[in-house]
């Protein structure tokens, strides 16, 4: 059997600083935390940005509109089983 690779995160409860800073802000606009997100939790400013980043190019951001855009992610995700 394969390895599975780890990804060491910092949960909400070790989160200090302008970590514990931009989770509670996610959290309050979210209402959690994607794990996708906190895959960057060791470098709080690369969790920003990924998501100022997706923030431009998602989210209604194109002619498409947020339904299609989801749409389209959810179809993408599927085909790659991906849980995203």
């Amino acid at each position: 059997m394969a390895k599975i690779a780890r990804i060491r995160v910092i949960e909400e409860h070790e989160a200090t600083g302008a970590l514990k800073a931009y989770y509670e802000e996610m959290i309050q606009r979210r209402g959690r935390i994607p794990n996708i997100r906190k895959a960057l939790s060791l470098k709080p400013e690369a969790m920003r940005a990924a998501e100022l980043l997706s923030n431009a190019v998602t989210r209604g951001a194109s002619k498409l509109g947020r339904a299609m855009e989801e749409q389209i992610a959810t179809v993408v995700s599927a085909i790659n089983r991906c849980q995203y």
